[in-house]
């Protein structure tokens, strides 16, 4: 059974990948099978056996795309899967980058952390400021500090994990699929940091010890479970894309095999 597809990355640097009704396939060289060199947006027929494995990828003449497209009448769909796949891709990309900048307007302006001081009132902390006090040496600065101090390498290391879920888009490795795991990754190493700073200035020798009293009123803020839910999800998204890019190099692994045979 032959579909239509187009390649996306060409399997000659490093691991091949075309797109077939919206699902990306690994592309390797053994089942190219035209004399084109495959290259990306190339239009080409994907040939499955029975069982769905891939079985053969040859290049559509250009001739016969150009006969395609004069044939269509108005409102035409020649090739309007290629067009379907391209916007499935966009759309992916889109979700993705979205997804990133929401948890980075969490982390900046929605509180994560609330604390009740019992002579100042109530200090609300968004994560973006948990990050600076632990970069400037712990959460005593809360108390201390009238600025939030600059966040320095945790904020370097904060963006780092917000562009991991776009990477797979720009590597041919499938495992790059996995860097969605990033942002939920950071902040459950922060929230360990600021956990283990703050049990561990009460009871660190020389050190003035944390006033507990500063913690009689902590409670956990809206934006906490905003970006938490956020990270959530670009993790489960990662790894289903993660699942399927292994289901298919499964499938093209298969056919390879049936084709040698």
């Amino acid at each position: 059974m032959a579909k239509r597809g187009r390649v996306l990355r060409e399997p000659y640097a490093g691991p091949g990948l075309v797109m077939v009704e919206g699902r990306q396939y690994p592309l390797a060289e053994d089942l190219w099978r035209s004399e084109v060199r495959a290259r990306p947006g190339l239009a080409v027929n994907v040939d499955f056996d029975p069982s769905g494995n891939l079985r053969s990828i040859t290049a559509i003449p250009e001739s016969q795309m150009s006969v395609e497209q004069e044939n269509v009448p108005p409102g035409g769909l020649a090739i309007g899967t290629l067009a379907q796949e391209d916007a499935n891709l966009g759309i992916a990309l889109l979700v993705q980058f979205s997804a990133a900048m929401l948890l980075l307007v969490s982390w900046c302006s929605l509180t994560a952390v609330s604390i009740h001081q019992p002579f100042s009132g109530t200090v609300e902390i968004t994560f973006w400021q948990v990050l600076g006090y632990l970069n400037a040496g712990g959460l005593r600065q809360v108390s201390e500090m009238a600025a939030t101090p600059d966040a320095g390498v945790l904020g370097f290391a904060a963006i780092l994990a917000l562009a991991g879920p776009l990477v797979h888009f720009f590597s041919a490795d499938r495992r790059a699929a996995l860097g969605g795991l990033l942002p939920l990754g950071f902040i459950l190493c922060i929230a360990y940091v600021a956990y283990s700073n703050v049990r561990g200035s009460a009871y660190e020798p020389g050190q003035t010890p944390f006033p507990r009293e500063i913690f009689s009123g902590v409670s956990i803020g809206f934006g906490a479970y905003v970006f938490v839910s956020l990270a959530i999800y670009m993790a489960v998204l990662s790894a289903k894309q993660f699942m399927a890019a292994r289901e298919a190099r499964g499938s093209e692994i298969v056919g390879s095999q049936e084709v040698s045979a």
